[in-house]
């Protein structure tokens, strides 16, 4: 992983368990692999700077994994239950609330959930570069 517990729970601030932290960020650094294209593996910045970004990265995509995964399990009970209110009209008036980035990642599918978890990968590791100058995110040839 790129992180580990005591990274996430310390210098990052994270707050889910070490439990979920095994879980969430051994599947965000599977993430952040297949977003760089498997360039961190066994090339991690030396620059701290550069390295504290790619930890942040794997704990923010981790919580964003978590918090789409609690929110899955949220719809589903409330489906379960009858389901939950999309839209309201009284009278003439009507209201409809725009579905929040986690509510698209999740009625978006797959592809929508790795768009989201990219969007949180590159606030964190959009400068970033390994030691030779190559940016991790840059998908073309140098």
């Amino acid at each position: 992983m790129y992180a580990d517990f005591t990274y996430y729970s310390e210098s990052y601030g994270g707050e889910m368990t070490e439990e979920d932290w095994a879980v969430y960020g051994k599947r965000a650094s599977a993430f952040l692999d297949y977003y760089t294209g498997r360039r961190l593996r066994g090339n991690l910045p030396s620059q701290a700077e550069d390295l504290e970004s790619v930890q942040d990265a794997c704990c923010a995509v981790a919580d964003g994994m978590k918090e789409v995964s609690d929110r899955e399990t949220s719809i589903a009970k409330q489906n379960a239950a009858g389901g939950a209110i999309r839209s309201l009209s009284s009278g003439g008036e009507s209201v409809s609330y725009e579905l929040s980035a986690i509510d698209r990642a999740i009625t978006g599918g797959e592809a929508t959930k790795n768009a989201y978890y990219a969007s949180i990968a590159k606030r964190r590791m959009l400068w970033v570069r390994d030691d030779s100058g190559r940016p991790y995110l840059f998908r073309g040839v140098l």
